[in-house]
């Protein structure tokens, strides 16, 4: 069992982490059961485990659709999907659900 390192961090920019949801993208469609043309991340909260680091990342996936996910990236790189809230706004919060 991981041992929590901190809590949720701040909200940051998500310039630096695109390349996550690159990654996790085919992941996300085959959850949701559709396919994104576009798949911008534009701001996240990150949280830090022994095991691993979790991130919330709010993506832009067009027509004003937006999708918050839940990350877990584990201390060898490998990233998984662990959750898809559908259906925010842009100035929606990031939250955990």
């Amino acid at each position: 069992m991981a041992c929590i390192v901190g809590g949720w961090s701040e909200t940051f920019l998500a310039d630096d982490i695109q390349s996550i949801c690159n990654e996790v993208k085919p992941k996300v469609e085959e959850k949701t059961g559709k396919k994104h043309g576009i798949f911008r991340a534009l701001k996240y909260k990150v949280k830090a485990l022994c095991g691993g680091t979790h991130y919330l990342i709010m993506v832009y996936v067009g027509f004003d659709n937006y999708f918050q996910i839940h990350i877990f990236q584990d201390i060898e790189g490998r990233s998984e999907v662990e959750n898809v809230q559908e259906g925010l706004h842009r100035y929606d919060p990031i939250i955990m659900h």
